[in-house]
């Protein structure tokens, strides 16, 4: 079986990114909680696209938050 590995360029975005999906339990609960599609956060973490500030911020505010509840 053939597995495709998608480079992730990193940086501040997708490392806070993958972080925060760690801390609220999947990708699949953050797009939840940032209100977007699993498509459009698998292209912000991939690096692929540049996120919104607006959305940046309110996913540090959500990283923030969940690294006091951990």
């Amino acid at each position: 079986m053939y597995v495709r590995s998608i480079a992730v360029k990193e940086t501040l975005y997708t490392v806070t990114l993958a972080r925060a999906a760690e801390l609220v339990g999947g990708r699949a609960k953050l797009a939840e909680l940032l209100c977007v599609s699993q498509s459009t956060l698998a292209r912000w973490m991939s690096g692929r696209s540049q996120m919104p500030m607006r959305a940046f911020l309110s996913l540090v505010e959500l990283t923030r938050k969940a690294e006091r509840e951990h």
